[in-house]
């Protein structure tokens, strides 16, 4: 017998992200998740970033800052963290990220934790995209062809 996959609602292939935002948690809240994947923390594990992008690295840190409700935790050239109340979901911008080919919007229900960060890195045209954002979501990686693709 042949099983058949889901009617995906959102389905897009791309080659390249040409911008990409991210949030993570970025310090342990056990109580509020524990997390079995690393943790962001840019001392340790700079190559995971998760969010780079081009047109994102010239964003003003204060254009931001004044969309958020929430008192700023740490802010450097390529990360920006706002503390919340732990357990709660604190209110963040709407989360887009655009490729060729679609458009992925990510649901703010993901975000909780006592530091939400943006991470953006100006370095190269690489983006990945973090644990967070793939929930709920399949992803297959084309290696050879230098795709992927996502469908919820």
């Amino acid at each position: 017998m042949r099983s058949r996959s889901p009617t995906p609602t959102l389905a897009a292939a791309s080659p390249t992200a040409s911008c990409c935002t991210a949030w993570t948690q970025c310090v342990p809240c056990i109580p509020c998740f524990d997390q079995a994947l690393p943790y962001f923390d840019r001392r340790v594990l700079l190559q995971l970033l998760p969010g780079l992008g081009a047109i994102l690295s010239y964003l003003v840190h204060d254009a931001f800052i004044a969309q958020m409700s929430l008192p700023v935790l740490n802010s450097t050239a390529t990360l920006l963290c706002f503390t919340s109340s732990p357990g709660t979901t604190p209110d963040v911008p709407k989360l887009v990220l655009h490729f060729d080919g679609a458009t992925l919007d990510l649901p703010r229900t993901r975000v909780s934790a006592s530091a939400a960060c943006l991470a953006v890195n100006p370095r190269g045209d690489i983006t990945i995209i973090g644990n967070y954002q793939q929930q709920y979501m399949h992803v297959l990686y084309d290696l050879a062809n230098n795709m992927f693709f996502f469908f919820r």
